[in-house]
């Protein structure tokens, strides 16, 4: 047996047995779903650095850990307490490790619904159907298809036309210590706002010690026509964590999705955001913040791919590397033949606070259109030394200058959290995890 197919025997022993418990979750689709995407997985087995794609990060830590996949369907599991959750801010609130009190869903599942993705998919909703695994596609994505041939739990938010929810969704994914080392997990989350509707979604991924676990989430978003999503996703995983996620939008008409997403902790962080602005007039907004220490390693990739006239995107990437850390920037915009009048801009700022800490960014555009306003660019620099004296010379010590000057450099992104008691914990976890 080959060193591909051993480490694949675990996976499909695991899926077998998952097979034997959800054999009628979600009907006949649900299993073909995952039946396909198993046979993608074993097809692909997991990429290597010979893959342009995973050029800068490898994944040969995770192949020798051998995780195995948990029963997530149920019984006594402790639930964890993340750096997210705290108090001051009303929200729909649910968390992962579900541990068996299910309350029920939010909603009577068509115009509105807020719960688990299980239940969704045994109440058979026609919006689940419609778009669970349609937009996250598999082929060629060894990830995606692990994720999508584990499809069982995870969170499930609709909000149907014309409705403004006022409280942010919050779906909480935190690894407890004991539970969790050894382990790999898959949490798929679906989300469809409809058409002029408006909705915040936070989606926290956490944990702690030093175990060695891995999270492998998908999400997949559709915004109808006129629709509006403000989406976060912070992670902050432990110290010997993998952290593998994608997260795929899908825009209509004049719909506007605008994410923040911000990486810190855990071992080795890869995270993928690609939106399809599939509808004229579509707006798209990407900020990120990055920040990594000792031997941490840090891959963001982003995608906005513009199919339709009148389009806009903003992206906005900042990192923030110490010791010996490794960071890796992909961001791409693709414009259509029939795009006109697209108007994207991209942006990616390091800054470095060691000279062992590494980056390597790539910021692409591929232009097919002949009618647009497109840019890109990429920064990598230190703290400017004329900025720490003139701190210094109004009695600042340097520690405390140096404070200051990170956290105006990363202040550009996290200010862009709307709900204060979040901001504030993730200000104070940036300094905390870099040590300044």
């Amino acid at each position: 047996m080959t060193r591909t197919a051993t480490e694949q025997q675990g996976y499909l022993d695991d899926f077998e047995k998952l097979n034997a418990r959800v054999s009628a979750n979600g009907g006949g689709w649900a299993g073909d779903l995952r039946r396909r995407a198993m046979e993608c997985f074993c097809s692909l087995g997991f990429p290597s650095t010979r893959h342009e794609e995973w050029k800068y990060t490898s994944l040969e830590a995770l192949r020798k850990a051998r995780l195995r996949t948990p029963d997530v369907s149920g019984g006594a599991v402790a639930r964890g307490r993340g750096p997210f959750d705290s108090e001051g801010w009303e929200r729909h609130a649910l968390t992962f490790p579900w541990d068996g009190d299910d309350a029920g869903p939010d909603g009577n599942g068509d115009d509105l619904f807020i719960g688990r993705l299980a239940t969704a998919m045994e109440s058979r909703l026609p919006w689940v159907e419609a778009h669970l695994g349609r937009h996250a596609d598999y082929d060629g994505h060894a990830l995606r298809a692990l994720n999508t041939a584990f499809l069982e739990d995870g969170g499930a938010v609709r909000l149907g036309p014309g409705r403004v929810l006022e409280r942010p969704v919050h779906l909480a994914f935190a690894a407890v210590p004991e539970q969790a080392s050894g382990r790999i997990v898959h949490p798929r989350t679906l989300v469809v706002v409809g058409a002029g509707s408006r909705l915040t979604l936070v989606e926290t991924y956490s944990g702690a010690g030093d175990g060695v676990y891995c999270t492998n989430a998908v999400t997949e978003i559709v915004l109808e026509d006129d629709a509006e999503l403000d989406h976060y996703r912070l992670l902050r995983e432990g110290g010997g964590a993998f952290h593998l996620g994608t997260v795929q939008v899908h825009q209509a008409r004049n719909s506007r999705y605008r994410s923040l997403s911000v990486a810190s902790g855990g071992n080795m962080t890869r995270v993928e955001i690609n939106a399809l602005l599939d509808g004229e007039g579509a707006d798209c907004q990407l900020r990120g913040l990055y920040v990594a220490g000792g031997t941490q390693h840090v891959d963001n990739r982003t995608a906005i791919e513009h199919a339709r006239p009148h389009g806009t995107s903003r992206e906005l990437y900042k990192g923030v590397l110490s010791g010996r850390s490794r960071a890796v920037f992909n961001g791409k915009i693709v414009v259509r033949k029939e795009a006109q009048k697209t108007d994207a801009q991209q942006s990616n700022k390091n800054l470095m606070l060691s000279r062992d800490a590494e980056i390597d960014s790539k910021p692409q555009l591929e232009i097919l259109a002949d009618d647009v306003r497109c840019s890109h660019g990429t920064t990598i620099g230190q703290l400017e030394e004329d900025e720490l004296f003139y701190l210094r010379s109004r009695g600042l010590n340097e520690s405390i200058a140096r404070e200051l000057l990170v956290h105006g450099f990363a202040g550009e992104v996290l200010d862009g959290i709307a709900i204060e008691p979040l901001r504030a914990g993730l200000e104070n976890g940036v300094l905390a995890e870099l040590g300044v």
